[in-house]
């Protein structure tokens, strides 16, 4: 397996509860350990689509356990030893509305330790938020809490660990959910559907695979896409109906260009949630981390969700052209909803015509293809889960921002509250770099030197091999301390990360 894949000290929370913990308290109906502590097993190969288990907020709070554990999922006809957020592959759907809280009972029990980040979420960096530099031992329980602004956007955001290091490893092993915010009154009824877009890769035994160096260096790639944990599902849905998709790219590397032939689809929002809506479009790229929710318009024949792969001047594997990810089949007997008319859900910003107070410039750099020549067969396997630094120790210090591997104890960037920024992010390598902020969303202002023509907002920047894009950042009320860094987590494992503090 991986035979195809050719491209491309912190906080510790105090002891908790070790040994086996029972999974979700009342009223959350989340899958349970049986008497003898193994895990649940899903059978999610080749069907009708599933959606994960969906967790609402009631009377402004949301109260979640959230447990990390090894768990047998079946792809593709095997029993794949994955590890997941409360036995679901992916983990549970959090939706919540602007002002509420989440507040989660985490549980480690993957063996090694681990820690959640909420990826879109425009919440305290620190403290027990979304504070990527605690870590939880293996055994140990923690609380966070997540308080949401009351004028946080709407918009389709997720969930997966963050521990420098560990991170590529445990999102590929199958650690990852979403998290919706809505607004607490719909303007329609449509139906909406979670299609969270992940890859994996895994031998004959179950065994996942753990890359080499060069597979490090390129980012790692299954063979095998999936679709809310399936190979190549169905999706059945009412003929001449609309939908409302919230689609995230859950891949530790891939990007994902996307193609809906048969549907017509609708952007209502991108990331989080500031952007221009965008109808009738034919096609989507998602880096790694970008999300997008939309409108699905299907009519009365089969139709499917389908991928290509990016070209790259680095990729020694054929271009994926085409591939289906997901099949649509309308049906008749199921009741039709039409489409909103507006697809608006969030103010439109634009930073274009504020005041910067600071310009600013960071340079991505990674190792040149050339001296990576003597990396090892790309087919081997290491089905050990444990130890988690992928022998990659000779490329520590070369994956660099601004010529800086990534270190705990050093602020790189200090930003003052209330002020717009511009960031000219440069990069000098052959590969493509999905560039992510913490806490504060970036507004596109161009790539290449080509201008955006209407507002794009993202928390996940593609920064073009051999190119540059501008951004704008308004450092709005949120103080602390975060990341900015390469959303191809294996390079972020590799030190292409910083830290940076609002004051």
């Amino acid at each position: 397996m991986g035979n195809n894949v050719k491209r491309r000290t912190f906080l510790k929370v105090a002891a908790g509860a070790g040994g086996a913990v029972a999974l979700a308290g009342a009223g959350y109906g989340l899958a349970q350990l049986s008497n003898n502590g193994s895990p649940f097993t899903s059978d999610i190969s080749d069907g009708i689509v599933g959606e994960p288990k969906v967790l609402r907020s009631r009377n402004g709070l949301l109260e979640v356990e959230l447990v990390a554990a090894p768990a047998l999922v079946e792809i593709d006809g095997i029993k794949v030893k994955a590890i997941t957020y409360n036995s679901s592959l992916p983990g549970p759907t959090m939706v919540v509305n602007p002002g509420d809280t989440i507040r989660v009972k985490f549980v480690n029990q993957i063996g090694e330790p681990t820690n959640l980040h909420m990826h879109g979420l425009h919440v305290s960096p620190e403290g027990n938020s979304d504070n990527v530099m605690i870590q939880i031992e293996n055994g140990q329980v923690f609380e966070y809490e997540y308080k949401i602004g009351e004028d946080h956007p709407i918009s389709t955001n997720w969930y997966h660990p963050h521990l420098h290091g560990s991170a590529a490893n445990q999102l590929f092993a199958g650690l990852y959910g979403t998290v919706i915010v809505e607004p607490l009154q719909l303007n329609d009824s449509l139906a909406s559907r979670v299609l969270v877009i992940s890859d994996i890769d895994f031998d004959a035994d179950g065994n996942l695979w753990q890359p080499n160096m060069m597979a490090l260096m390129m980012g790692r790639e299954g063979s095998r896409i999936l679709v809310n944990g399936q190979k190549n599902p169905e999706l059945t849905v009412a003929a001449n109906s609309s939908e409302r998709w919230h689609l995230v790219n859950a891949c530790s590397s891939r990007y994902l260009h996307l193609h809906f032939p048969g549907i017509k689809l609708s952007i209502e929002n991108f990331d989080s949630g500031y952007s221009v809506a965008t109808a009738n479009v034919d096609e989507i790229i998602l880096a790694p981390g970008n999300r997008v929710q939309a409108i699905a318009e299907v009519g009365s024949s089969p139709a499917s969700v389908k991928f290509d792969s990016l070209p790259h001047p680095d990729m020694m594997a054929d271009p994926v052209v085409g591939q289906v990810l997901a099949r649509v089949t309308p049906i008749s007997e199921l009741p039709a909803k039409a489409a909103p008319l507006a697809l608006g859900l969030n103010q439109v910003r634009d930073l274009r015509t504020n005041n910067v107070a600071l310009k600013r410039k960071f340079v991505l750099a990674m190792p040149a293809m050339a001296s990576m020549g003597n990396m090892g067969n790309m087919n081997g396997m290491n089905h050990s889960m444990s130890g988690m630094n992928h022998g990659a120790t000779g490329m520590q210090g070369m994956f660099t921002i601004n010529g800086e591997s990534f270190d705990m104890l050093k602020i790189n960037t200090r930003v003052a509250l209330g002020t717009v920024e511009e960031w000219t992010i440069s990069n000098t390598s052959g590969m493509n770099h999905p560039f992510h902020l913490h806490v504060w969303p970036m507004q596109l202002i161009s790539t290449n030197g080509v201008a955006e023509k209407q507002p794009q907002w993202r928390d996940v920047v593609n920064v073009p091999y051999q190119g540059e894009v501008v951004v704008r950042i308004s450092f709005e009320r949120i103080a602390g301390k975060t990341m900015y860094h390469c959303h191809i987590l294996d390079h972020e494992d590799l030190g292409m990360m910083g830290q940076i503090e609002a004051v």
